[in-house]
C-alpha cells in the first residue's frame, strides 16, 4: 500500500510556519523587555509594570514552541528516508548547513557590537572548538540563545542515527535516546541539564518527541471526517492560547520552565498541525508563514540588533512620549524587519551557496 503523506497547502505546513514566527516573536518580546526595563518616560505610563512583566514572562514559552515544531518537522521532511541508503548523512549535513552558519555569522556580529562579550571568550582551544560547534555547555558562553541551538544539535545528530534503522525501530531508538538523557540529567546533572537557568534537568528533550508523537497522530487523522478536525483542532488552539496566558501565574507558583510552559507548547502545536494536515489554513496563516521562514534568523539576530538600536530607539521614545510597552514594540518590530532582512540576504544565500557546491562536488 502506498503511504499517505501529509498534506501540505502550497508545499510547506502554512500554519505550523506561522506558528513558527510567533514562537520568535514571543522570545523577542521577552528580551525586548530586559531592554526597555531601565527606561524612565517623564510622562505617566499607561501600562503598569507589572502587565509588562506579565507579558515578557508569557514571551519564554517560545522556545518549548520551537522544540516541539522540531520534532514534528524532522519526522515529517525524514519520513520516508529511515533504512534509506545515505539518507543519515544527508540529514545531518542539511541540518549543518541550515544551523552552524548563521549562528558563526551572528557570533561575530556579537562580538562586534557588545564589547562586553568579549570577557567570556574562551581562553583555550577545547573552548573554543566547542562554543563554535554548540557543544553543551559552552554555546551560550557569548551568543546567550545559542543554548536552546545546544539541544538542537543534540537531538539533530540523535535522529541521523535514527535514520539507518526502519522507521519504527529509529522512531523508538529517538525516543528510548531522548527520553534516557532527561533521565541522565535527572540523576547524574548531565551537562546538558544546566545549559540555561531554567532547563530542567535536560527535560526540553522530551519536547522534541512530544513534537513527533504529534506528527505521528497527525497521519492517523488523514482521512477522519472534516468536522472531527474542525472540533480537533478549534480545542487545541484555544486551550493552547488559555494555558500561555496561565503561565505567568504557573511560574509563580513555582513550577519548573518545562512544565510551565511545555504544555501549552504542545497544545498549541497541535491545533497547529491539525489544522495543516485537513488542508485548512486561515489567511493570517498563511500571511504569516513567510515571516516563519526567517524565523531562525529573527531569533538569532535579535539581541545584537537590541544592542545597536537602544540608543536611538530609546531617544526616540522619550521624543514621542512612548511608555516602556511602547519601547518594547520599537524593539520588536525593527528586530522583525531585520531578522527578515538577516534571512534574505544572509541566510538564504548561504544555504543555497552551501548546498549548490554540495550538489556540484557528489555529482
Amino acid at each position: 500500500m502506498t503511504e499517505t503523506r501529509m498534506a501540505e497547502p502550497k508545499g510547506q505546513l502554512a500554519t505550523v510556519q506561522a506558528l513558527r514566527f510567533a514562537a520568535a516573536f514571543l522570545v523577542v518580546i521577552y528580551h525586548a523587555r530586559i531592554f526597555a526595563s531601565d527606561f524612565a518616560p517623564a510622562g505617566r505610563a499607561w501600562v503598569s509594570p507589572e502587565v509588562i512583566a506579565t507579558l515578557a514572562t508569557i514571551g519564554r514559552s517560545g522556545v518549548p514552541i520551537f522544540f516541539v515544531i522540531s520534532g514534528i518537522i524532522m519526522l515529517h521532511v525524514s519520513y520516508h528516508s529511515f533504512a534509506q541508503p545515505g539518507a543519515s548523512g544527508r540529514f545531518a549535513l542539511n541540518r549543518v548547513v541550515r544551523i552552524y552558519p548563521l549562528y558563526w555569522i551572528t557570533l561575530a556580529a556579537w562580538l562586534a557590537v557588545s564589547p562586553d562579550s568579549w570577557s567570556a571568550f574562551p581562553r583555550t582551544f577545547s573552548e573554543l572548538s566547542a562554543m563554535i560547534l554548540l557543544w553543551p555547555g559552552e554555546a551560550d558562553r557569548i551568543v546567550s540563545v545559542a543554548w536552546t541551538l545546544a539541544f538542537e544539535v543534540y537531538f539533530y545528530a540523535v535522529f541521523a542515527v535514527a535514520l539507518v534503522f526502519p522507521r519504527k525501530v529509529g522512531l523508538a531508538f529517538v525516543a528510548v535516546v531522548l527520553m534516557g538523557g532527561v533521565v541522565l540529567g535527572k540523576v547524574f546533572d548531565w551537562t546538558p541539564a544546566t545549559l540555561s537557568g531554567e532547563a530542567a534537568y535536560g527535560a526540553e528533550l522530551s519536547l522534541f518527541l512530544a513534537g513527533m508523537i504529534i506528527g505521528l497522530v497527525a497521519r492517523r487523522l488523514q482521512g477522519q471526517r472534516e468536522r472531527w478536525n474542525l472540533a480537533a483542532r478549534s480545542a487545541c488552539l484555544l486551550a493552547g492560547v488559555i494555558w500561555l496566558l496561565a503561565t505567568p501565574w504557573l511560574r509563580d507558583a513555582g513550577l519548573p520552565a518545562v512544565v510551565a510552559y511545555g504544555p501549552a507548547a504542545i497544545i498549541l502545536v497541535a491545533g497547529a498541525v491539525f489544522s495543516d494536515v485537513t488542508g485548512w489554513t486561515s489567511r493570517v496563516s498563511r500571511q504569516f508563514s513567510a515571516l516563519g521562514d526567517s524565523s531562525f534568523s529573527l531569533y538569532l539576530s535579535h539581541i545584537p540588533v537590541m544592542i545597536l538600536a537602544k540608543p536611538t530607539l530609546v531617544a526616540l521614545a522619550g521624543s514621542l512620549g512612548f511608555g516602556p510597552l511602547g519601547l518594547m514594540l520599537l524593539f520588536s518590530g525593527l528586530a522583525v524587519v531585520c531578522g527578515h532582512l538577516v534571512y534574505l540576504v544572509a541566510e538564504r544565500p548561504i544555504q543555497r551557496w552551501v548546498r549548490a557546491r554540495l550538489t556540484r562536488t557528489n555529482a
